[in-house]
């Protein structure tokens, strides 16, 4: 186990848990929604928000990681319009929200063991399972995204990202205000539609090798979503809310010039632009997006016991 997983276990989440601006807070009003099956956990959780564990495997984990994922057969990748991805664990019911199960591979559950190091940080104590029990690898080459989404109602309120490969930048969004209507009630009340505001709020910089935790209100008052482009520069980097948990010397670099805090050495002040620099005087350093593959791993807390579960029965 990497140095950082044995911590998260001993110490807790509390240590990785990112300050949020108070300017980004999502509305209370979204504190109604419920992204969970199960209302006891999201009410009894002590915990909530974004969890950033860099280096949470090592470089040569990375490597036999990827080599297992790229070696997967064929018609394990499902191809989307715009990027692939692998399902482990198993396939999800899509009208009940029901996991179809299957053993996961040996490459999450025994070398390297991802998945007992992301129960051992106790984010999914509160589960069902008390930890992963489905996962998808999503590839994404330079230039690709994905659109402002949330994970939905079929998993327990919690996902663990793992990423490899390259570093991204995860643009977080809140929902746009409810307006009341004529009756009092609001428009998502009449239709499960709802807007989400134009722009992200903040953005977390996830580095290779690195884990995110998203957990309790802000795995349900958030959207996020990657920008389909093949390089981050001066004014995406000025959104980072994590500086100071980035290893990276050239993302360390990239982060200076945007005008964000960054620490070197835990020893060390942070180190900041001289003041009055702005991000408008500076130039537009921009670094390249390699292909980056993300395992994320969530508890999907109905799992079919036979046909009966399937169809949604009891």
């Amino acid at each position: 186990m990497s140095t950082s997983s044995s911590s998260a276990a001993t110490s807790g989440l509390a240590r990785y848990q990112l300050d949020i601006p108070t300017s980004a807070l999502a509305s209370s009003s979204t504190r109604t929604r419920t992204s969970s099956t199960s209302d006891r956990s999201a009410s009894s959780q002590s915990q909530h928000g974004f969890f950033y564990i860099p280096d949470f495997i090592t470089a040569e984990e990375e490597r036999y990681l990827m080599g297992k994922i790229n070696s997967a057969p064929q018609p394990k990748w499902k191809v989307l319009q715009a990027r692939r991805l692998q399902h482990w664990g198993g396939q999800i019911a899509q009208k009940s929200g029901t996991l179809i199960p299957e053993p996961l591979p040996d490459w999450l559950v025994r070398f390297p063991n991802i998945v007992q190091r992301v129960r051992e940080t106790k984010a999914f104590v509160e589960s069902k399972h008390e930890g992963p029990n489905h996962c998808l690898v999503n590839e994404y080459e330079a230039g690709q995204g994905i659109m402002p989404h949330e994970d939905g109602g079929a998993y327990f309120a919690a996902v663990a990202t793992l990423s490899l490969g390259s570093h991204t930048l995860l643009d977080i969004y809140r929902w746009a205000p409810e307006e009341p209507t004529a009756t009092g009630s609001t428009d998502h009340d009449e239709a499960d539609a709802r807007a989400r505001e134009q722009h992200p709020v903040f953005s977390i910089l996830q580095e290779r090798r690195s884990l995110l935790i998203t957990r309790g209100d802000a795995y349900k008052d958030y959207l996020h979503g990657i920008a389909d482009r093949s390089s981050d520069t001066t004014q995406h980097f000025a959104r980072v809310i994590n500086g100071s948990s980035i290893k990276a010397p050239h993302l360390q670099q990239a982060l200076i010039s945007a005008g964000v805090a960054v620490q070197s050495d835990p020893a060390q002040a942070f180190e900041v632009l001289p003041a009055g620099a702005g991000t408008k005087q500076l130039p537009r350093v921009g670094v390249e997006r390699q292909t980056r593959v993300s395992i994320t791993m969530r508890d999907v807390e109905r799992v079919s016991k036979g046909l009966g579960g399937v169809l949604g029965r009891r």
